[in-house]
């Protein structure tokens, strides 16, 4: 089954019914936002239809950093069912995700400039971060495969692994 993506006014979403945050970070807010403004929302916000409203059910840090970008529609997926089944939505939508382990960050990077797609300055710009923090993660793509290896796992930290990465014994 395809869901349909649909645009709903922001302000016909109601956000408090199936929240979970208790607390939203400000600074990451305002990256995504920035993100919104540059490339759009990528994933769109589930919600579900209540009466001439819509609850949402996932999506609340795009929604909220579709407000800070000055959005008046967002991109929504309509699903309808039982309270449970939305529970269970709201509950894989926020335990169930994982991020990029430092590696498979770096790598994306990585691919991002060798592809020609930005280049340092360019990607330092669009991920609110320094050109000498986006070099710093190509240059750990340089360590031995084993140390690697065990970042990605979560085993150690970048921190420990660079001083590791030093060792040439």
């Amino acid at each position: 089954m395809s869901d349909k993506i649909v645009h709903i006014r922001v302000k016909e979403i109601k956000t408090n019914v199936h929240q979970t945050r208790i607390s939203y970070d400000p600074e990451t807010i305002e990256d995504l936002a920035c993100s919104i403004r540059r490339i759009g929302i990528i994933v769109p916000l589930l919600v579900v239809r209540d009466k001439d409203q819509f609850s949402l059910i996932a999506g609340h840090r795009r929604l909220r950093a579709a407000q800070v970008a000055d959005l008046s529609v967002v991109p929504c997926i309509i699903r309808s069912g039982s309270v449970a089944e939305t529970k269970e939505l709201v509950i894989a939508e926020n335990l169930f995700r994982t991020d990029l382990s430092p590696v498979e960050q770096a790598c994306s990077i990585n691919d991002i400039i060798e592809q020609k797609i930005m280049d340092v300055p360019c990607v330092a710009k669009s991920m609110h971060r320094s050109e000498h923090w986006v070099r710093s993660q190509l240059a750990l793509l340089a360590w031995p495969k084993d140390i690697l290896e065990v970042i990605h796992a979560s085993k150690i930290s970048v921190s420990a692994a660079s001083n590791l990465a030093m060792v040439n014994d």
